[in-house]
């Protein structure tokens, strides 16, 4: 339990020599108060043995409560709740990530153990939640990797038998393709996430015109946009700037421009937009595709995350989380407003402008 002793304690905080040690120092004030008082009347020996051995024994007395009041006040104020933090703390060091421990007063009343015990649950709390984040991430990867990989698996062996026609073996050969991308487009994405979380993400800050960046960005999708008949409309102003990292902010408008290419309909249209916003610039990505409910909107910038699923094989779940993590770089911020059947609209803010 939280509260048992730990065998790897050899000294207690207070013990029996603590009481000889205080019986010692009342003695010595004692001693000083008889020459006090033989100096006032004349001399030691007029103090009786019997008045001097009762004080004595009545400071023996004395020092012994003494202590032992005081051991029980540390055993109850420090001993006792720094075990339990002990104890706790080795079942998180165990992997137990549901310890909570209870402080000892309310509120108004908390003093530096209650403290202390309010940041070792909140540091359990995000341990927890960085741990179940940890596991999610892993089986989500392999989730991801699983699907390309028995893709690759299953068309090697086809390929591999003779009798295989020359039609089948063509789909085989797009089929090992795309999952090769697949697999690439993964780890890049994992790379560059990783990058941005860390923030050991390369490049300096320059002065980024942000029509230029957005018409790259569009022009690198014009396959796609012809191949779905996309009409692509572009309100910015050519002389609006920004002072950012160009390839974080590259990668912040890629994972938007896809994801709106991705979820737009056949003959449908995206709106980029962008404008001074306060103390800095606002740039609006919009949509007419399916849109998304309050649930999905709650949960669009998690990891993974594909809340269509008819759209799953189009992507990893990672761009929204990778225009997250890049914007957040860049001191910007990302918020989406959607509805269902309407469309969807991404918004970046970014500070700033130069």
């Amino acid at each position: 339990m939280a509260g048992e002793r730990d065998e790897r304690i050899r000294q207690r905080l207070f013990s029996w020599k603590n009481v000889i040690l205080i019986y010692l120092a009342l003695l010595l004030l004692n001693w000083g108060q008889f020459l006090v008082m033989g100096s006032c009347f004349g001399g030691m020996q007029l103090f009786p043995p019997m008045l001097v051995l009762g004080l004595l024994g009545y400071w023996a007395a004395f020092a012994a409560v003494f202590c032992l009041l005081v051991h029980r006040y540390i055993q109850i104020t420090f001993v006792t709740p720094i075990r339990q933090l002990g104890g706790a703390a080795r079942r998180v060091a165990e992997g137990d990530y549901s310890v909570y421990v209870a402080p000892l007063h309310v509120s108004n009343r908390a003093n530096c153990l209650d403290v202390m015990t309010e940041d070792f649950n909140r540091m359990v709390a995000a341990l927890g939640n960085g741990e179940v984040q940890r596991s999610d991430f892993v089986a989500n990867v392999s989730h991801e990797i699983r699907t390309p990989v028995a893709v690759i698996e299953g068309c090697a062996e086809l390929l591999g038998q003779e009798t295989l026609d020359p039609g089948a073996r063509g789909q085989c050969v797009a089929e090992l393709q795309r999952a090769s991308r697949s697999l690439v487009t993964l780890a890049g994405r994992l790379l560059t996430l990783t990058e941005l979380e860390s923030g050991d993400f390369p490049g300096e800050k320059q002065t980024c015109s942000l029509c230029a960046q957005l018409s790259d960005c569009v022009l690198r999708y014009e396959e796609a946009l012809d191949h779905k008949r996309i009409e692509v409309t572009m309100d910015v102003d050519e002389h609006l700037t920004v002072e950012a990292n160009p390839a974080l902010l590259e990668l912040v408008w890629d994972s938007l421009i896809s994801n709106a290419v991705k979820f737009a309909p056949e003959e449908g249209r995206i709106v980029l937009q962008a404008g001074r916003d306060g103390g800095g610039v606002s740039v609006s990505i919009r949509d007419n595709g399916c849109g998304m409910s309050a649930a999905t909107m709650n949960r669009a910038f998690d990891l993974f995350y594909q809340g269509d699923e008819s759209h799953a094989q189009e992507g990893s779940g990672l761009g929204l989380s990778v225009a997250r993590a890049a914007a957040r770089l860049c001191e910007g911020t990302i918020s989406v407003q959607s509805r269902e059947g309407v469309g969807t609209e991404f918004r970046v803010h970014l500070p700033g402008e130069a």
